[in-house]
């Protein structure tokens, strides 16, 4: 198992790159025109959230540190666990 603190720092990095992945993405010139203007993409509190709008719903990807893993909550595949 890995430690804590190193659990902690990996996810956050990788949650917070992915973050500013989705929001360039979301803002691209090819992209942006597909998707309502509330589509977003928020990294709070170890929370990653991806709001795609009506119809397309809304992912998560949060921390559940006790069992180190990285869960994601989908609209359209249901909850994963990565661990």
């Amino acid at each position: 198992l890995l430690p804590e603190p190193a659990f902690l720092h990996l996810a956050h990095a990788t949650l917070s790159s992915l973050s500013d992945l989705l929001s360039d993405l979301l803002t691209s010139p090819s992209v942006a025109p597909l998707l309502p203007p509330s589509a977003d993409a928020d990294f709070a509190a170890g929370v990653l959230t991806l709001r795609l709008g009506p119809g397309r719903g809304t992912f998560v990807l949060n921390t559940q540190t006790p069992n180190r893993q990285v869960w994601l909550s989908s609209p359209v595949s249901g909850p994963w666990r990565f661990g």
